[in-house]
């Protein structure tokens, strides 16, 4: 066949056939096919047909055009004829494969002449996936079409020059325009007012630069009424090629409506909650302050000296006191929970010491009543632990005194047991049991609530205003713990809690009760230095220190320890508040700015009378990262010490790593977005802004410029910057106006020095 095909050459008379060489029909990757014209015969075929059909060559060969068109003899008779008379012509057939597959093609056939014999030349193009495509297109055409009608936000569809080329019904209900009413018309001629204008602008040339812009907002309807809308809008690209901007409107008008109430709903019951928590804690100060008088009194008395009956009365005195403290002391923990100022203590406490204290003294109560009490406590416990002792003891207390006040007869039972345990933690288990009244089913769920009782009889017989339960349960939360009940009327109650706790190392941790040995062996010839101006304190400071091999260096004032430090290098710093010439907070800033121009940065203890919840905002504001009250017990000063060692550095160093691999390694990028950080329009813009709210209490704009300024400078993932307006936000709902323009002052320090690096960055 190839040299029939060489020769094959158009007949100039008739100009009645197709010419093809046999080069362009073996190598075609379109199937091609010879076919007799008279008896459907195919003569041949080239290397894509037999791929296509999936016959080999000699099967093809042996095959009438009939065992592949799926169309009767006759039919396809009568087409060969047609594309003989015609001389070329396209036709649609569906063709069998050898698998049986049937596929729609699209055939090109005409005539060629070969030695004087007419046959027909068959080109064949498979379009079943360009009819399966196309049936998808309409149908991915018609379920966006139907989205886009049917959705119950606006859509609108904009050219790029912001014109609207199409709207959906709910953009007519919404705004009241039709798509005849505004095609072909500026977004922001139509739905936006002249206060408008200058954030449309904004919104434009985001989505143009190819950002997405999401917004809550205001847009003007047809009538000229504003409408609270939540606004999307991004680009639509083709190819890298933006064609247009996609823009979604939510209306959010009835969600405003329901903040608003919410938000008034929330403030109404904050000022309640914070009126209520005031007056406790001022009727409680009023009767704690004439209860001093009395305890004074009755600790001045030597009852030894009194008669039996006065001794009686004494006796019934003492009881009613303490009853009274008791009840003193219940409201006021529930005032300071409610308003955030109960917080937990991190000190080294025997744990064993402190429940032979507790058991002791209810064994003593116990017998009162002739009850015994039964003290289970694990040997594996160690003894010396991490933890706030004062809260374990007042949890102790509560829930022993109510068992002995709820049991007539029988035991009380204190068991602690170890539980899981690593290297560090320990799981310590608590539970208190006794043989008592127990609880009805239906009052365990209220039974840890505030002021909740059994009932009105057992309150008369007991006694108790039902806060001790409440404040327990809170406390123990407090330390990430929880508290269970496991109760039978009648036959006595079990309250368990687990708490965790941090092992103190220490030789086989067997420590002396009475604390004369080494309480931890971590500060080693840590270096110290200690600026104090009072030589007691000096002197009894770095007489504990050096039992611990610490290395100690003095200075008598701020100026000498910069002097020092000129030089020197520190572990910790252990730091006087109240000093002469220069406090211990200014000489923090200096210190911290110094560090910072250095690339050190060293851990700073306050060493002060000054413990209050406010005081440690001002000194964790200052960069003093730990705190010991005076008076101390050494074993609180080895404690701070190690756990402000043991924390993470903090970070000095603007790393520009993260923002760098964001934009690909574009250090010219960076550099343009570095230059306009630190441009004045910029700061203006976001920290002048942030001052004048602040100066003027205006905090619903203040929360959302914050807002504005941590998502801007987001990218550079400052730390300080961020953490600082995270607090400001805070202070906003507290309306905390000191400590708001505290966080201003710290705020311009941290963009001044990013400011400074940044600019030295842009100038490499």
């Amino acid at each position: 066949m190839k040299e029939i095909l060489d020769t094959a050459v158009t007949d100039g008379s008739n100009g009645a056939c197709m010419e093809i060489s046999s080069s362009i029909f073996d190598n075609s990757h379109t199937p091609m096919l010879i076919i007799d014209s008279k008896s459907g015969a195919i003569r041949d075929g080239n290397p894509a047909a037999s791929h296509y059909y999936g016959y080999a060559m000699e099967e093809l060969r042996s095959l009438n055009i009939s065992d592949i068109n799926i169309l009767s003899k006759e039919e396809i008779s009568e087409q060969m004829q047609h594309a003989n008379k015609v001389k070329s012509m396209y036709f649609v057939f569906r063709h069998r494969l050898a698998s049986g597959e049937i596929r729609e093609v699209e055939v090109c056939s005409g005539p060629i002449f070969m030695e004087g014999e007419s046959l027909l030349l068959s080109i064949v193009h498979d379009i079943q996936y360009k009819k399966e495509m196309e049936q998808k297109i309409n149908i991915q055409e018609s379920y966006f079409q139907s989205l886009f009608e049917h959705s119950p936000d606006a859509i609108a569809i904009l050219d790029i020059e912001f014109r609207f080329i199409n709207i959906n019904k709910s953009f007519e209900r919404i705004f009241q325009y039709t798509i005849d009413e505004i095609k072909y018309r500026n977004v922001t001629e139509i739905i936006c007012d002249e206060k408008m204008y200058n954030e449309s602008t904004y919104f434009k040339d985001s989505v143009i630069r190819g950002e997405f812009v999401r917004k809550e907002t205001q847009r003007k309807r047809k009538d000229g009424r504003l409408v609270d809308i939540s606004f999307l809008g991004y680009p639509i690209l083709y190819n890298g090629e933006q064609l247009g901007i996609y823009g979604v409107y939510t209306d959010i008008t009835e969600n405003k409506v329901y903040e608003e109430e919410l938000k008034k709903a929330k403030h109404k019951a904050e000022e309640a909650s914070k009126f209520k928590t005031q007056f406790i804690a001022n009727v409680a100060h009023e009767i704690r302050t004439p209860m001093n008088g009395i305890v004074g009194i009755i600790d001045l008395l030597d009852d030894n000296l009194l008669t039996s009956e006065q001794k009686e009365y004494f006796d019934m005195l003492r009881y009613s006191v303490e009853r009274l403290s008791g009840i003193i002391s219940d409201v006021m923990d529930i005032a300071k929970i409610e308003a955030g100022k109960l917080s937990i203590r991190n000190v080294g406490f025997n744990l064993k010491r402190l429940l032979y204290d507790v058991g002791t003294y209810f064994k003593i109560q116990g017998k009162k009543k002739n009850l015994q009490l039964i003290l289970h406590v694990d040997s594996a416990i160690p003894d010396y632990l991490l933890g706030d002792a004062d809260k374990l003891n007042q949890i102790l207390f509560n829930l022993l005194s109510n068992a002995i006040k709820f049991t007539e007869q029988g035991f009380i039972e204190l068991a602690v047991i170890a539980g899981n345990e690593n290297k560090e933690y320990i799981e310590i288990k608590f539970s208190v049991s006794d043989t008592g009244i127990g609880i009805p089913e239906e009052k365990v769920n209220s039974l840890f609530e505030d002021f909740a009782q059994l009932d009105s009889a057992s309150t008369k017989k007991y006694g108790g205003v039902g806060l001790g339960l409440a404040i327990t349960k809170r406390l123990i939360e407090l330390m990430e713990g929880n508290i269970d009940v496991i109760t039978e009327q009648g036959k006595g109650s079990t309250f368990s809690f687990s708490l965790k706790y941090k092992i103190v190392e220490s030789k086989n941790n067997k420590l002396s009760n009475h604390g004369n040995k080494d309480f931890t062996d971590k500060l080693s010839k840590v270096k110290v230095l200690m600026i104090e101006d009072e030589s007691i304190n000096q002197h009894i400071i770095k007489s504990l220190l050096v039992k611990k091999n610490c290395m100690v260096t003095i200075a008598n004032n701020g100026k000498d320890a910069l002097e020092i430090l000129k030089t020197q290098f520190f572990d910790v710093i252990l730091m006087d508040i109240f000093m002469p010439e220069i406090d211990g907070l200014e000489l923090t800033k200096i210190i911290r700015k110094k560090e910072k121009a250095m690339g050190v940065y060293t851990p700073i203890i306050a060493i002060t009378a000054s413990v209050m919840n406010e005081d440690n905002k001002v000194y964790d504001y200052a960069g003093i990262d730990g705190c010991v009250a005076k008076p101390f017990r050494k074993e609180q000063l080895y404690s701070v010490i190690e756990n402000t060692l043991n924390k993470r550095n903090k970070e000095i160093i603007y790393d520009l790593k993260p923002i760098l691999g964001t934009l690909d390694g574009d250090h010219e990028l960076l550099r343009e977005l570095a230059h306009e950080i630190t441009g004045s329009q910029y700061e203006e813009e976001f920290l002048g802004k942030i001052e004048k709210y602040i100066l003027h209490k205006d905090l619903e704009n203040l929360k959302k410029q914050v807002h504005k300024f941590k998502g801007s400078i987001s990218h550079f993932q400052i730390d300080a910057i961020n953490n600082i307006l995270i607090e400001i936000k805070d202070c906003c709902g507290k309306k905390d106006f000191d400590s708001l323009h505290q966080l201003l002052n710290k705020l311009k320090d941290e963009y001044l020095e990013l400011k400074k690096f940044l600019a030295a960055y842009s100038q490499v």
